[in-house]
């Protein structure tokens, strides 16, 4: 009877989803078309083309139109700004843009396409297409979804209602870049920090890079230019990365409203460790518009924390470079955030078009396509099977720092937090807190007014 019921469940979806197809109007062309809107411009080189002319060639009755613009917010900005007929099909999206779309009722849940597993006879007579027997899955297989490095699938499903709005595209996460050239010089002192006589660092604590600060600091203290030992590009990663690791949430879900969790001794403690590593200038915080990233490369400062997507901007520099794993406290609790880009669907009211935009979603997610994208672009791969892959170890074993960048970050997945999405008004307010108790304001009232205004 359990089996029966679930035969029956299945064809009464199977006949709603087509149902609606039916309704949909094909253009006279016999193609329905697809824009993909992505942020693509300053870096592709017709990066997309390829994937593009696979799959028109394995779907031929729709076409893509890519859309490129400089970067994600103008994007963000264009979406906000148009008429609902003028919305690209799929759109590039960081998790804080797809709040903004979720509140202009403009993304679509995904769950449709990833619970509809199978086409039907319906779909094929519809589509009328040959080749259609060749994809006979709608939504992911459930292999699909075990190969997914897990913390960027479930990306797509942080949204308060347990629904899936994207699907993990250009992923990347946070490491330490560190002078490798000094490390190596220097082995015979720092190897009470974990350093080998070639300058490699494998899983450094958060002890061990401020012991190696420290070092650094009296080693520079005669020299007449400031050096630092430690800083991060980003303090509310920073921010959220030593809260977790301290045994604490940064952000969850109460009463289906987003609550900022960070008010509580853990995350005060993890500041107040911070600030004393501040006071001994073992770390240091930016100044406006300026990168720890230029300090780093100008060999002012020894360490900082990035992410993985910027291994080529550190490439090339009059010293060598080495990377480590993110900094932990310690064995519990171990964590780093994921960040990087998805892929989501519009809610444009034509199930046509928007059968073929989840179909293009599908297509570039697979595993050839994941391993294309991995292997041109400094993401890291979105599958298991992709960094496992001959293609990607070969690239890995010529021991180039990108590739050794994405080994390093990838080897994190077990450890990745995903964090549950805020709009980019709170990074303002979290990098203002660091700074102030950085800056010996009072912790208590700098914490409640910080969720105060996070609340907001």
């Amino acid at each position: 009877m359990k089996k029966l019921f679930i035969v029956i469940i299945v064809i009464v979806s199977m006949f709603t989803l087509t149902s609606c197809l039916k309704e949909a109007k094909v253009p006279a062309s016999g193609k329905t078309k697809i824009t993909f809107m992505n942020a693509f411009a300053m870096q592709s080189n017709n990066l997309m083309e390829h994937i593009i002319d696979s799959f028109e060639k394995t779907y031929p009755m729709f076409e893509v139109e890519e859309i490129s613009k400089p970067h994600l917010d103008s994007l963000e900005e264009e979406i906000l700004s148009k008429e609902l007929s003028e919305l690209p099909t799929i759109v590039q999206v960081t998790p804080k843009n797809v709040i903004n779309y979720l509140e202009k009722d403009l993304v679509l849940s995904l769950d449709k396409y990833l619970n509809n597993k199978m086409i039907t006879s319906e779909y094929l007579e519809y589509l009328d297409d040959a080749n259609w027997s060749c994809e006979d899955i709608i939504g992911y297989t459930n292999q699909d979804i075990e190969d997914f490095v897990e913390g960027f699938y479930q990306e797509g499903s942080l949204y308060g209602d347990s629904k899936m709005y994207s699907v993990p595209f250009l992923k990347t996460t946070e490491v330490l870049y560190y002078n490798k050239t000094f490390f190596t010089e220097h082995h015979q002192e720092l190897k009470s920090f974990g350093v080998d006589e070639e300058g490699n660092w494998n899983n450094p604590s958060w002890d061990d890079v401020m012991g190696v600060s420290e070092y650094y600091k009296n080693f520079t203290q005669e020299l007449s230019s400031k050096k630092i030992g430690f800083m991060s590009d980003d303090l509310t990663t920073l921010f959220i990365n030593l809260t977790h690791q301290y045994g604490s949430e940064f952000i969850g879900y109460e009463n289906n409203k987003r609550a900022y969790l960070f008010n509580n001794e853990l995350s005060k403690e993890a500041m107040n460790n911070l600030k004393d590593n501040y006071q001994d200038h073992l770390f240091d915080i930016l100044l406006d518009n300026t990168y720890a990233s230029d300090f780093f490369k100008n060999q002012q400062c020894l360490m900082v924390t990035d992410t993985t997507s910027a291994a080529s901007y550190y490439a090339n520099n009059k010293f060598e470079v080495g990377v480590t794993s993110y900094p932990q406290k310690d064995e519990t609790n171990k964590s780093v955030t994921i960040s990087g880009s998805n892929l989501c669907l519009i809610n444009k009211n034509n199930e046509l078009e928007t059968l073929g935009g989840w179909l293009f979603l599908k297509w570039i997610t697979n595993y050839d396509n994941s391993l294309y994208l991995s292997t041109h672009t400094n993401y890291l791969p979105i599958r298991k099977s992709v960094f496992e892959a001959t293609a990607f170890q070969e690239l890995i074993s010529k021991n180039e720092l990108m590739y050794e960048v994405k080994e390093i970050g990838f080897k994190q997945n077990n450890i990745f937090k995903t964090v549950i999405p805020f709009k980019n008004d709170v990074n303002t307010v979290i990098e203002e807190l660091v700074v102030d108790i950085m800056n010996g304001e009072m912790m208590d009232e700098a914490y409640v007014s910080a969720v105060e205004k996070c609340q907001k």
